[in-house]
């Protein structure tokens, strides 16, 4: 039936090329514990969104669990209920090294990335030894932290190759309270892994369920350290021996000055804050806090999301057989807006370059260079006060 003379008028929705924003605060967190009939079961991935739906499987605050509990409170103090947080119970006594081994069955990495469909951002262990349990101490903390740390990277590597990237913390366990014994972190090559010494109490709990909230809570870019945005929801700060970090403002600064996280107190402030979010790595690698980690695996996504619909499209070239110019403008633009788009406010700014010359058909494909620029960080503020005579 003809229809009546008329204009008509079709909305194009692609034509900004915008991507799904990236979900940047999703943390997996591995424990040790027990099962609990009918609602927890050892080595499953579990997603909760409130401290009532960890309630809910079996976890509670005076349970043979309360120490997962304690860490996922941990979490929640911080990060907020409604935040998503993926977590794994193994068993008890199941070895820190081991746990962060991404290709055993058993690791808590390898579980909640399946059950996940690698959203997580953020992984970390708290491991409680079996009660019979004896540390091989190594360069000031048990020897399975450093173990752990390695096979961390390791999962960081394999996670990065299958466009899941993430950053890892591991806790400083059996930590000896001789800083200088420590191993120099900053002296190794694993970016996307940070060392522990923080601790949430006296027994010496690993502020893990601290360090994942505030990382689920903040953008990519902003360091856990952030003094502005406030004091944990601690009055007290310790080290993984379970001493007061107030009490010992030397040895925090060598822990610190090493490449660990560590807490701190500042003169005028009240209350606990990060020193800084270091990784295990040498000061001029780009990768040297975990907030640059966070940034660089946000930009992997979306460059994947933006860019694996143009995987064998075809493409016109000029004569010589380099792309045409308008090729070159439809990929920069689609990857400019994309980025600019999504992380708009979480880096200074990002420019794409595709080489004119380059020759698509004897290549085999097309070299495209991305570049960001981060965002800055007031880490030392130095002031020069004094006394000025006006008459002078």
């Amino acid at each position: 039936m003809a229809s009546l003379p008329n204009v008509y008028i079709t909305v194009n929705r692609q034509g900004l090329g915008y991507v799904v924003s990236t979900d940047d605060g999703i943390c997996g967190l591995g424990l040790t514990g027990v099962a609990v009939v009918d609602k927890l079961e050892l080595n499953k991935a579990y997603a909760v969104y409130t401290m009532s739906d960890v309630g809910d499987l079996g976890i509670t605050k005076d349970g043979s669990n309360s120490a997962a509990y304690r860490q996922i409170k941990a979490f929640y103090d911080i990060a907020g209920e409604g935040q998503k947080l993926w977590f794994c119970v193994s068993a008890a006594g199941t070895e820190l090294d081991t746990m962060y081994d991404h290709t055993d069955d058993s690791s808590f990495i390898k579980i909640i990335h399946n059950a996940s469909g690698g959203e997580v951002s953020a992984y970390a262990a708290v491991w409680t030894p079996a009660p019979a349990y004896v540390p091989t101490i190594l360069d000031g903390v048990d020897a399975v932290v450093y173990g752990a740390m390695n096979n961390a990277q390791i999962a960081a590597t394999y996670l990065q190759g299958i466009i899941a990237p993430a950053v890892f913390v591991v806790p400083g366990l059996g930590y000896t309270g001789v800083a200088s014994s420590l191993a120099a972190l900053n002296s190794k090559s694993l970016p996307q892994v940070a060392g522990l010494l923080a601790a949430i109490d006296e027994d010496g709990n690993p502020a893990i369920g601290t360090v994942l909230g505030k990382i689920a809570r903040d953008p990519v870019q902003r360091k856990i350290s952030r003094v502005k945005s406030g004091a944990l929801p601690l009055t007290v700060g310790f080290m993984t021996d379970g001493t007061d970090v107030s009490t010992i403002e030397g040895e925090v600064a060598t822990a610190f000055g090493k490449g660990w996280i560590v807490f701190r107190k500042f003169p005028t402030l009240r209350g606990i804050y990060f020193a800084g979010d270091p990784t295990s790595t040498l000061e001029t690698d780009d990768l040297k806090f975990i907030c640059n980690n966070r940034v660089i695996n946000k930009a992997i996504r979306i460059v994947y999301k933006t860019y694996v619909e143009e995987v064998d499209d075809e493409v016109i070239i000029n004569a010589d057989g380099t792309l045409d110019a308008g090729v070159i403008a439809y990929l920069q633009g689609k990857i400019n807006n994309a980025v600019n788009t999504n992380m708009k406010g979480e880096i200074s700014s990002f420019k794409s370059s595709i080489a004119a010359a380059q020759n698509v058909i004897t290549q085999g494909g097309t070299d495209i260079d991305l570049t960001i620029v981060p965002v800055g960080y007031n880490s030392n503020i130095n002031i020069t006060l004094g006394f000025k005579n006006p008459a002078l």
